[in-house]
């Protein structure tokens, strides 16, 4: 797993799809913690191919304005997997 460093300014530019070296594989829903609202997008390095995922920070309102930020400030190398998840239940019998 790799980890990059960057600005805020840099983080802000590849969320907003402005950064030349980054494109958007998959937005994030928002999760409302209370105060703040968090999301992790997926993006993807063009050159290497790498994929990463990144903290978005906002707080805020719907009616007024959201502040975001970076907490991070870095990119975490992530891979896509697939996960099987087996249920049980009960189901009545027919006779």
């Amino acid at each position: 797993m790799s980890i990059i460093k960057l600005t805020s300014q840099e983080m802000k530019d590849i969320w907003r799809e402005d950064h030349p070296d980054y494109d958007m594989v998959e937005d994030d829903e928002w999760d409302d913690q209370g105060k703040y609202q968090y999301c992790y997008p997926v993006v993807q390095h063009i050159e290497s191919g790498k994929f990463y995922t990144f903290c978005v920070q906002r707080s805020g309102s719907y009616f007024s304005d959201y502040d975001f930020d970076f907490p991070d400030s870095e990119l975490t190398e992530v891979q896509k997997i697939k996960k099987v998840i087996e249920t049980e239940e009960w189901v009545a019998v027919k006779e």
